[in-house]
């Protein structure tokens, strides 16, 4: 059974549960809201933490990665210059050129003035890709002799040297100048 009146109007008990539940929820909401807080601060220093450790480890890192950059571009250097000293690579390999042209001034010289060169002509066939194979190299003598036996001393002597596997010697005989015979001569040399 009831003992007391409750006298307040029915607008009023509502103002003051509506009170009451936001009085309530408003301290759910503030605790809420703090252990958020305090929680999304944690968080905020693990995540600054791992970016300072990640920012250090990229900057260990950078050159070691400036490194690959490099690497990359000293081998696409590396392979442009094999590509252009392909050509001269192939051309050591072959007999010198200057040499060649020594070998046939001394074995003029060494018929004691009794030859004159005109015209020394070096040909060589061009280039093959494949290093191994011997591109063939003439060299041409023209000139004139004394004496027929002058020239063939000539080729003989260009024969000894060695460098040559043919020496092919023609000869033939040019109007006298006062008493003295002369011989126009042309060698072929194939290296």
């Amino acid at each position: 059974m009831k003992t007391s009146l409750n006298l307040v109007s029915e607008r009023s008990r509502k103002r003051n549960e509506v009170r009451r539940c936001l009085r309530v929820w408003s301290r759910v909401l503030a605790v809420v809201a703090l252990i958020a807080t305090i929680i999304g601060i944690g968080q905020w220093y693990v995540c600054s933490q791992k970016q300072s450790k990640q920012a250090s480890a990229e900057a260990e890192y950078e050159p070691v990665r400036q490194l690959k950059i490099e690497n990359v571009r000293l081998r696409k250097e590396i392979s442009n210059l094999q590509r252009a000293e392909i050509i001269p690579l192939k051309l050591a390999k072959h007999q010198p050129l200057l040499g060649l042209v020594g070998l046939t001034t001394k074995a003029v010289n060494s018929q004691q003035q009794r030859v004159f060169l005109k015209r020394l002509e070096i040909d060589r066939e061009p280039m093959q890709l494949d290093p191994s194979a011997q591109a063939t190299l003439t060299v041409g003598l023209r000139g004139i002799a004394n004496d027929a036996s002058a020239a063939q001393q000539l080729a003989d002597y260009l024969r000894k040297l060695g460098p040559f596997e043919s020496v092919d010697l023609t000869t033939r005989d040019l109007p006298s100048v006062g008493q003295q015979q002369q011989f126009a001569f042309s060698i072929q040399c194939v290296n």
